[in-house]
């Protein structure tokens, strides 16, 4: 459950405190929201959390929101919310909360890449208007190679991000059986600091698993794109010269 477990702090408020109807029903929410994680209710959690911290103003439960808010896609609002609980978190939880901060500015990213591709698939796709009595004005080249580029660019965005957060996967998934686990009569035992590094190695592999499907959705849009292009867009292509091979073809 992540660092559900930090919000269990709001049980070890002073005792007057704790006597107030505030802090009770603020451990009240809290515990409902927990439950409701873990039942992958997650809109449901996040109200409770939201109403919790709004009664006992403890930072902590930034953190849980946060979480909420990642599961539910709402990642600007996460980053934003870890951002403020950064402030407060003591100084053994800042690295953490650094990495998770650029693991969701990365997801955050790919999901940009793909909402730009699909925009503008849907725009080429549109159907065209009637015909109007007076001629239509022709599109420039220019204009005719606008999706294609914003669609080639994504594509590569996507590629170059899913090999760079696979290969940190990897390399963080290695340094972590190297220096935090070691196999024991068949068993595998790791340190407890191994486990904030083990959901930093899964977010970036869930990154570059991410951008690997943008890539393939970004692939089809774009050759799709460059089939129904004018003339005037050349797609790429082979070519054979005395000394050469490769291929060309401008956008």
């Amino acid at each position: 459950m992540g660092r559900l477990i930090l919000g269990l702090l709001l049980l070890s408020v002073p005792a007057a405190h704790a006597q107030s109807d505030g802090s009770a029903r603020a451990k009240e929410l809290y515990a409902n929201g927990k439950r409701l994680f873990e039942e992958e209710q997650y809109s449901k959690a996040l109200l409770a959390w939201e109403e919790a911290h709004k009664l006992s103003e403890r930072p902590l439960l930034l953190f849980n929101i946060a979480l909420a808010q990642e599961k539910l896609g709402q990642l600007e609002m996460a980053i934003e919310n870890l951002y403020t609980y950064r402030a407060f978190a003591p100084a053994e939880e800042q690295d953490m909360l650094v990495e998770k901060i650029a693991d969701l500015k990365a997801a955050l990213a790919a999901a940009l890449a793909l909402a730009t591709a699909q925009a503008a698939a849907a725009k080429e796709s549109e159907p065209a208007p009637a015909p109007a009595p007076a001629p239509a004005p022709v599109a420039s080249p220019e204009q005719s190679r606008a999706p294609l580029f914003i669609s080639w660019t994504a594509t590569g965005v996507a590629v170059a991000s899913g090999i760079t957060f696979g290969l940190m996967a990897q390399s963080q998934r290695g340094q972590i059986n190297n220096d935090l686990c070691d196999d024991l009569a068949g068993t595998t035992l790791c340190q407890a600091e191994a486990r904030s590094a083990l959901e930093s190695s899964a977010a970036k592999a869930l990154a570059a698993d991410i951008s690997w499907g943008i890539a393939a959705v970004g692939l089809g849009t774009s050759l799709w794109l460059t089939l129904r292009a004018k003339p005037t867009v050349k797609g790429p292509e082979f070519f054979v010269g005395p000394q050469s091979l490769g291929l060309r073809g401008t956008f």
